[in-house]
């Protein structure tokens, strides 16, 4: 209960009157002499319409009683959200306040006018169940930690042993500690409308696990999410999603936030130059009807891997393609054909990239001599204006749309430099000479270098 429980009564008597109680229920019923008494030292908390208390028993105030009335408080046995119109002894009920549990079973309560709830279906074990209440100035939240046993068909909420434990008088709660969250909830179905149990929600900060009809709900900060659906925690059987622009308010529900999700699969192959050897950082595309679906690139392995594809027809497959540098072939070049099936993890085969390369070689001299100190050795798409030095490498230079491929010749006076193939490229050497002076050597521009050839450039200065 959030300030207030629930009752009921037995039968009137006649004449006898319903009077509201400030104080604990008693066999003794109110013994006019016990009335100060049980007003100023067990509850201190009498008035909560009018503020007037009566000072004995049937004096109209607030605290009235009639010698013919039997009125007897007992916990509620309801098994839904009733409204059991029984004000408190103290304070103001929070009506409208959202009651939550994070036993991925339960679903969601609201206090009502008198602020009684009823949570229903709370599995068994240790649960956390939060209180958030908002108002027009204040806004409020209570975290109640118990455990629910298979014993515990109905418990009042908090109790003697819950943690905090039941404040005011039993099963009440005071939602004492000003709040700044809210709560993100929604429902999480598959395309027949039935729910999805065990799906991670998360929204950056907080997350939550669906429970067996597919709902959720995430105690959180407010401020403005994007709530995602089955990424931080994959599962196989259903693809992913998100909602963006999710507002949490202080105290406030932020409800509706659902998703439905497709069947889905994962996407598993390999890129390789000769069947044995991987090539890691290649780009696949997996394609259907025009558009592109979803991109994986390799590991160091040479294989990779995309979670979450929706199942298809054998009639409609989506078609896997490996996206190439300029110049290189790929077999299959049609792309491979796949139908992703809903849990499993299928292996679509082996790209093989190959002939994508060609190579500039040749000897380093100076009057004859190989050159034992080095030479740097650059190939470009284009001219490079820069004699004095190499050109400067930065964002500027590796941005542009020139192409450009660095060597070293070694200490035998050899280099080795290779390139993509399909283009033309000039060839250029820097030499530190004797007098420490940086000299440029060019060769003419090459022809179209083929891919898979070779080309020999010698640099004599």
């Amino acid at each position: 209960k959030a300030m207030e429980g629930s009752g009921s009564t037995n039968t009137l008597d006649n004449s006898g009157i319903f009077y509201r109680l400030s104080y604990a229920y008693r066999d003794s019923d109110c013994p006019a002499s016990q009335a100060s008494q049980y007003r100023s030292t067990l509850f201190v908390a009498n008035a909560f319409d009018t503020d007037k208390n009566g000072g004995a028993c049937g004096n109209g105030g607030n605290f009235d009683y009639n010698q013919n009335t039997s009125y007897h408080l007992t916990h509620s046995s309801a098994l839904v959200n009733v409204d059991v119109k029984l004000p408190p002894y103290t304070g103001t009920p929070a009506a409208g306040a959202v009651v939550t549990a994070n036993d991925g079973l339960s679903g969601v309560a609201f206090v009502q006018a008198y602020g009684s709830f009823t949570l229903t279906n709370i599995t068994t074990g240790a649960w956390t169940v939060d209180i958030v209440s908002a108002t027009h100035n204040n806004n409020y939240y209570e975290e109640i930690y118990t455990t629910v046993a298979v014993t515990n068909v109905n418990m009042g909420l908090p109790h003697a042993s819950s943690r905090p434990s039941w404040q005011y008088s039993s099963n009440s709660s005071s939602l004492t500690f000003t709040t700044t969250k809210g709560i993100i909830a929604g429902r999480v179905t598959d395309f027949s409308g039935r729910g999805i149990w065990n799906i991670t929600v998360d929204a950056v900060s907080a997350s939550a696990q669906t429970n067996a009809e597919g709902y959720y709900r995430i105690p959180i900060s407010s401020d403005q999410y994007t709530v995602s659906c089955n990424v931080s925690n994959p599962s196989i059987y259903y693809t992913k999603a998100t909602s963006v622009g999710v507002v949490v308010e202080l105290g406030r529900i932020s409800d509706g936030v659902n998703f439905q999700l497709a069947s889905g699969g994962h996407i598993r192959g390999f890129i390789t130059t000769n069947g044995v050897d991987p090539l890691p950082g290649y780009v696949v595309s997996l394609q259907r009807d025009g558009a592109e679906y979803a991109t994986g690139v390799t590991g160091t392995d040479g294989t990779f891997l995309i979670n979450n594809v929706a199942t298809t027809t054998a009639s409609n497959p989506y078609t896997l393609y490996c996206v190439p540098d300029t110049g290189e072939s790929v077999e299959p070049s049609t792309g491979l054909p796949t139908v992703p099936i809903a849990g499993r993890t299928t292996h679509v085969g082996t790209f093989t990239v190959t002939a994508g390369f060609a190579t500039f070689s040749g000897l380093v001299l100076t009057g004859g001599t190989p050159i034992e100190t080095g030479v740097l050795i650059i190939a470009s798409t284009q001219p490079i204006a820069t004699v004095s030095s190499g050109p400067v490498v930065n964002s500027s230079l590796t941005g542009g749309t020139t192409v450009y491929y660095f060597g070293a010749s070694d200490a035998q006076g050899r280099y080795s430099l290779r390139v993509l193939g399909g283009t033309k490229y000039y060839i250029y050497g820097w030499y530190v000479d004797e007098n420490l002076a940086i000299v440029r050597k060019s060769s003419a521009p090459t022809d179209t270098i083929s891919i898979g050839g070779a080309r020999t450039i010698n640099f004599v200065w």
